[in-house]
C-alpha cells in the first residue's frame, strides 16, 4: 500500500487496511524519515517541515493509530502516562 505518512488521514488508512487484512496488529516498525543536508543556521523552515513531517508526525500518527489493537493482543502496557 502506498500512502503517504506525512497526512494523517493516509496514516491512519495503513494501520486499518492492515488490521482489515490481518484482522490485529502486533509490531509498528516505523522505519521512515528524511533528512536535510545543511548546517543548522541554514536550515530553512521549508527544509525543517520536509524532515519534521515524515519522521515524527508520520511516526506519530501510525503508532497512535495501532496502539488499541498492540495493547489488545500483546503484553504491552497501555495504561497511559505513569508519574
Amino acid at each position: 500500500m502506498l500512502a503517504d505518512i506525512r497526512e494523517r488521514a493516509e496514516a491512519e488508512q495503513i494501520v486499518a487496511a492492515t488490521l482489515e487484512r490481518h484482522g490485529r496488529l502486533d509490531l509498528v516498525l516505523n522505519n521512515t524519515g528524511g533528512q536535510h543536508m545543511v548546517p543548522a543556521e541554514s536550515l530553512a523552515t521549508k527544509g525543517w517541515r520536509a524532515v519534521h513531517r515524515p519522521n515524527v508526525d508520520g511516526t506519530l500518527w501510525r503508532s497512535a493509530g495501532s496502539t488499541p489493537s498492540r495493547c489488545a493482543h500483546t503484553r504491552l502496557s497501555c495504561g497511559g502516562a505513569r508519574s
